[in-house]
């Protein structure tokens, strides 16, 4: 009985764990080294999948009304002002963070760009959800 209360001990710490740890923008609010120097295109990476399409005057407000249309999403940093937002998304059960960079590039493209915070494969969740905002802001 104790080996399995420990068990649950250790489950719902986990749990409270990736709920509440703090997300830390200075660490994710970057650009993605891979998309910026590759062009127009779609990247798989390790984690997560950057998409880069040709930019509009409206695109930076189109995907963020896409994004916070998603549930269980919301912007955590910078503004379309900036050119740079970064979103965090949280999975419905364990409430997982995944964080996905919009911003303009030096070249003057559109990145988007999603990552997971935890773990080593996100199961393509984040090319799932880059590719349904691009499609929802009509920018795909």
């Amino acid at each position: 009985m104790k080996i399995v209360a420990l068990i649950v001990a250790l489950f719902l710490g986990f749990a409270a764990y990736v709920r509440l740890a703090p997300l830390d923008a200075q660490r994710f609010f970057k650009r993605n080294d891979a998309a910026d120097t590759g062009g127009i295109g779609e990247y798989p990476l390790d984690g997560g999948y950057a998409i880069v399409r040709e930019n509009t005057t409206d695109a930076l407000e189109r995907i963020k009304a896409a994004a916070l249309a998603t549930d269980r999403t919301g912007l955590f940093a910078g503004s379309v002002q900036d050119g740079h937002m970064l979103f965090v998304t949280r999975s419905a059960l364990w409430g997982f963070p995944d964080y996905t960079n919009v911003y303009i590039n030096d070249e003057g493209l559109l990145v988007v760009s999603g990552h997971l915070r935890f773990g080593r494969s996100d199961l393509g969740v984040n090319q799932r959800r880059v590719t349904e905002w691009l499609t929802v802001a009509g920018l795909s």
